[in-house]
């Protein structure tokens, strides 16, 4: 579990870190939304979806193992 939440902290630091050069790059204007942050929020959303999946699964097999 520790694996994965260190994997996922890694890829958001590092996609944010692209969206916000890429963006500065690019000359995009401030305060608009844009598809790649529309993509990055999805991804944040997926993770946290799948986490709270995880997290559900391991309460429910420590539950059944009782």
């Amino acid at each position: 579990m520790f694996n994965a939440a260190l994997t996922y902290m890694i890829i958001g630091v590092l996609s944010g870190l692209f969206y916000r050069e890429f963006t500065k790059t690019n000359d995009f204007p401030s305060g608009e939304f844009t598809q790649l942050g529309l993509v990055l929020f999805f991804l944040a959303l997926r993770k946290k979806v799948v986490a709270d999946k995880a997290e559900t699964g391991a309460a429910e097999a420590t539950s059944l193992s009782r």
